[in-house]
């Protein structure tokens, strides 16, 4: 009882310090549910406002000058926004969604995915529980992110990185037998992942909108 009360003591400070990381570079933020919550980055100080102080290439595949007038637009939006701590925040997103999904944790994914792809999880969360099934799929390295393509429609930016990671991917049934994929089988997968922010809005938060698998 007191490893579990732990583990969800953990878990949740975890998620509240991804919660509040996409694109922040410094200070502390609150939220309704926790008291002051640390940043996830011990020392994000490094990490210039202006990004001045890191290499662009080593957060992005390429950078035009379209790229960079949407990034100095957010900025003017949110003076905080740090680009590579965005991407940073972007992987413990990857990392904690692909593992509510998978234990059909809806709460979580309710905060961090934008309302139309929140109810297709649901959806498909519902299916499986329906079928039985258990879905498994296993992070074993993350080998690369990089943002790959930016855009603004409006106040509504968006912001796409992708992933490239291995992982073990398995569905099993009721009864413990896997219907596909393999427990020991490492696959290397490639996925894009699409947040967006309204720009025009105070709080600091991204939602992922968009999954596509490459």
């Amino acid at each position: 009882m007191v490893e579990l009360a732990i583990y969800a003591f953990l878990a949740a400070f975890i998620f509240f310090r991804l919660y509040n990381s996409l694109g922040k570079t410094s200070g502390l933020q609150t939220t309704n549910h926790s008291q002051t919550i640390s940043i996830i980055m011990e020392d994000t100080q490094k990490y210039d406002d202006d990004d001045a102080d890191i290499d662009i290439e080593s957060v992005m595949e390429a950078c035009n000058e379209n790229d960079k007038s949407i990034i100095n637009y957010i900025k003017k939006k949110d003076s905080e926004f740090s680009l590579k701590h965005f991407v940073d925040g972007s992987v413990k997103a990857f990392e904690i969604i692909i593992k509510a999904f998978n234990e059909g944790n809806a709460h979580i994914l309710s905060m961090l995915l934008d309302t139309n792809l929140y109810n297709s999880f649901v959806e498909e969360i519902e299916n499986r529980k329906a079928l039985g099934q258990l879905y498994k799929d296993i992070i074993v390295s993350i080998i690369s992110h990089k943002i790959t393509k930016l855009d603004l429609s409006g106040n509504i930016a968006y912001i796409t990185v992708k992933f490239i990671t291995e992982q073990i991917n398995f569905v099993k049934d009721s009864d413990d037998n896997i219907l596909q994929g393999s427990t020991s089988k490492i696959n290397k997968i490639e996925d894009t992942w699409t947040f967006k922010k309204d720009t025009t809005l105070s709080n600091k938060k991204w939602y992922l909108s968009a999954i596509q698998s490459v």
